[in-house]
């Protein structure tokens, strides 16, 4: 190779700075970028690029093509610079869309974040590998600025870093103890945003972090190892970050903090050029995640086999000591007709004297007030006021059902309260089932609590009416596989839901979960609480709205019935009937009116709802058989031991031909949903 250096001037594409060097033409663009990197004027986010001219009805234009970092080693500096006179022109082009990579190494994105008094750090050990990443740049509409509070609510799911650091998914806020700035309860805030990094679907334990979690499950000491693992891989994980720089300019009042998130700082505060600092923003290298979206608990990416293991052996007193007033972990029956509920009903038990006799029959764990944050109702209930918190235990969210105006509630409050907990307790961890952590007790406004397991996607209907246009076929089909699934747990277990709505369905990271089982049955047991018609009109079984003296009882066919409606609904994107009034809907349903199919739904998928929802139970499938074909509709192959074989018969098209459906014009939607809401009293 030739030892003559020649004179080149680099060129970024976009800036009006140039650099002139002194580098071989022979040198391979791999050298070159090494000699380049000494001295500071390149790093990955830049690729080479060579200038190709392009003629066009006599107007010439030019074009760069920019080489990958693959083929460095096999191009040389003289095939991709333009001379220019005496000199050479070297190119080079901001290319981050080809370099997520260099972000995420910079960034320590795939270390999980550790929450302290002191601020957030970034983890010791890597959790996870980012494999790839979606990457969107933001224009404009990334820059935002105002005069903000202290006090402002934060949006919901995503970590601002500000002067004070809010979490809004764990209840902290956190101020640094070495800070620069004055604190005040106003500023004059600029946000720029520039880049979105979302890898969700990209990404993958590592081998050292599930080893040290098997390990952990293994230990007789399950929650201090659990700890050590959080202190070396992190507590929260994010799957899409937004990069870009804030800062807190002083406003108008004096003495106003003044606070910088990247970009170029200066030395003085007092010397700070807002136009400048944006400016300085244009370089990708100055960028610095400004929020976390979405960020949750490190484990709660394990797959659902060692998620359970996880739950049971942190569930399992046995293996550390229990918190006051804790469960041992001995297993549970379903002895909701025996001693204990005919004790509750005879006994007009107070407040606390009704946690302890939940706790100490081992119904649930308690849980003290004082363990939970950021308290905020949010709904209503079969019980009374909805609540969700932050359980500082996890720095997760959770919902807490309340009971309210305890000191009177009737016996029949009390039996379904505690029978929506004895459904809880007998069933083993399910991932399609919301489950109840535990109770707890508000000395202030004398009620007692259900802490349940909160999905950050609400329920089903909302969910339809945020993400229908969204949603593909097959993300319809699993979803109602996903509802199926927790079903089948459910008649697998020999409870059946009696209650199945779109509203009583939530989505947690994207995925379906049952909720609600108050009015829930063990085909084991009967009792007055188990009398009556509950739940929207819509989903319910003609069979039990055709027969006021209520001897048809719900059983799982009444479950798949429900199903085949919700089925509909995942197909059309709104409720059934949901401007009909409740009072001509039932004999309507009953004489065999059915929604109209959505045009273009797939034939199987069709099929398969209309033979849910038939008006002979004996002709509608087991919730097996849903699962099975749902499943095979996704390309699922071995979801259940079953072969086709097993599975009955249903002469689709002549029940199709036998069932009668009457034209329903939906008109316009956004009633409320509790129209077609009925609950029915025997008594």
């Amino acid at each position: 190779m030739s030892s003559n250096f020649d004179m080149i001037i680099i060129q970024i594409k976009d800036q009006p700075l140039r650099i002139l060097v002194r580098l071989k033409l022979n040198d391979n663009l791999s050298i070159i970028r090494k000699e380049l990197e000494m001295n500071n004027f390149i790093d990955d986010t830049l690729l080479f690029s060579k200038k190709y001219s392009q003629s066009n009805n006599n107007n010439e234009s030019y074009e760069l093509i920019n080489i990958v970092h693959e083929n460095e080693e096999n191009i040389l500096l003289i095939d991709i610079v333009e001379k220019f006179d005496t000199y050479y022109i070297l190119y080079l082009v901001n290319s981050i869309e080809s370099n997520w990579r260099f972000l995420i190494d910079k960034l320590k994105l795939e270390y999980g974040r550790i929450i302290t008094p002191d601020g957030i750090r970034v983890a010791n050990k890597k959790a996870f590998i980012i494999k790839d990443c979606e990457m969107t740049e933001i224009g404009s509409e990334g820059f935002q600025n105002g005069l903000d509070s202290n006090e402002d609510g934060i949006m919901e799911t995503e970590l601002f870093f500000t002067e004070d650091i809010h979490f809004s998914n764990f209840g902290l806020s956190i101020r640094s103890k070495n800070n620069n700035s004055i604190d005040h309860p106003s500023y004059y805030s600029t946000e720029t945003s520039k880049i979105s990094l979302n890898f969700n679907k990209y990404l993958e334990l590592t081998p050292e972090f599930i080893y040290m979690v098997k390990d952990a499950i293994k230990s007789k000491h399950s929650k201090k190892e659990f700890e050590k693992i959080n202190e070396e891989f992190g507590q929260i994980i994010s799957d899409e970050v937004i990069l870009g720089g804030r800062s807190d300019f002083p406003s108008i009042t004096e003495n106003k903090s003044c606070k910088l998130i990247e970009g170029q700082n200066p030395d003085n505060f007092e010397d700070v050029d807002e136009k400048l600092w944006v400016t300085s923003l244009k370089g990708f290298k100055n960028l610095d995640c400004i929020k976390f979206k979405n960020p949750v608990n490190i484990f709660q990416f394990l797959p659902s086999d060692l998620c359970k293991d996880c739950f049971i052996s942190i569930s399992n007193p046995s293996k550390f000591i229990p918190i006051n007033n804790s469960l041992t972990n001995t297993t549970f029956t379903d002895n909701y007709n025996d001693n204990s509920v005919t004790f509750i009903k005879n006994n007009n038990l107070g407040p606390s004297e009704l946690v302890n006799f939940i706790v100490v029959n081992r119904f649930v764990k308690f849980i003290n007030m004082n363990e939970l944050s950021a308290i905020t109702d949010i709904d209503g209930g079969h019980f009374g006021t909805i609540s969700k918190a932050i359980w500082k235990t996890t720095n997760d969210f959770v919902i807490c059902k309340r009971l309210k105006n305890i000191q009177s509630i009737c016996y029949k409050q009390k039996e379904a309260f505690l029978h929506e907990l004895s459904m809880h307790k007998r069933l083993d961890y399910c991932s399609r089932i919301i489950r109840i952590l535990g109770i707890s007790f508000d000395e202030y406004k004398q009620e007692y609590l259900l802490m349940m397991e909160y999905a950050d996607g609400g329920d089903l209907r909302k969910y339809l009416q945020e993400k229908f246009t969204t949603l593909t076929w097959d993300d319809k089909f699993k979803l109602a596989y996903q509802i199926t699934e927790g079903i089948k747990y459910l008649h697998g277990e020999n409870i059946i839901h009696r209650d199945l709505h779109s509203k009583n369905i939530v989505i947690h990271r994207g995925e379906a979960k049952i909720i609600d089982l108050g009015i829930a049955k063990s085909i084991e047991t009967e009792t007055n609480l188990h009398l009556g018609i509950f739940g929207m009109i819509a989903y319910i079984d003609p069979k039990i709205l055709a027969d006021p003296s209520y001897n048809y009882k719900h059983d799982k066919r009444s479950d798949v019935y429900s199903l085949g409606v919700l089925m509909w609904e995942l197909s059309s994107g709104y409720p059934p009937f949901i401007i009909e009034n409740n009072n001509t809907l039932g004999i309507q349903l009953i004489n065999g009116r059915r929604e109209e199919p959505i045009p273009n739904t797939p034939k199987e998928y069709l099929e398969l709802y209309k033979l849910c929802w038939s008006g002979e139970p004996d002709l509608r499938p087991t919730i097996n058989e849903v699962f099975i074909k749902l499943g095979k509709m996704l390309g699922i192959q071995d979801v259940s031991n079953y072969n086709d074989d097993d599975i009955q018969d249903f002469k689709s098209e002549q029940h199709d031909d036998n069932q009668s459906f009457v034209n329903n014009d939906t008109g316009e939607m956004g009633q409320d949903s509790k129209m077609n809401e009925l609950s029915l009293d025997p008594t």
